[in-house]
């Protein structure tokens, strides 16, 4: 791994280590170690677009709660989009009509 690609890895798990922090002080997440289950839905530095089968694997183990935190934060704008991906990608279970 190149000294770039590593210090870009350091960067993107602080972000995601303060983001944590954050929802756990607004208390919308209460899973302690979403930071180890959420690992394999960040490549190249931020939220897959479109998530691999790990990353289902690894958003199923989250509340909705916790879902929507992440990808809110890491979409912004983009962030509906995401949702809906993430929901029919990964066969996510979720209320009639839910929003983030």
């Amino acid at each position: 791994m190149s000294s770039l690609a590593r210090r870009m890895r350091q960067a993107l798990v602080g972000l995601l280590i303060i983001s944590l922090a954050l929802i756990q002080v607004n208390g919308t997440c209460d899973d302690n170690a979403l930071l180890d289950k959420i690992v394999p839905c960040v490549s190249s530095g931020t939220v897959q677009a479109k998530p691999s089968p790990k990353c289902c694997t690894a958003i199923k183990s989250i509340t909705l709660a916790c879902f929507c935190s992440l990808i809110t934060s890491a979409t912004g704008s983009q962030s509906p989009k995401t949702v809906q991906t993430y929901i029919k990608d990964c066969t996510l279970k979720v209320p009639p009509h839910f929003k983030c």
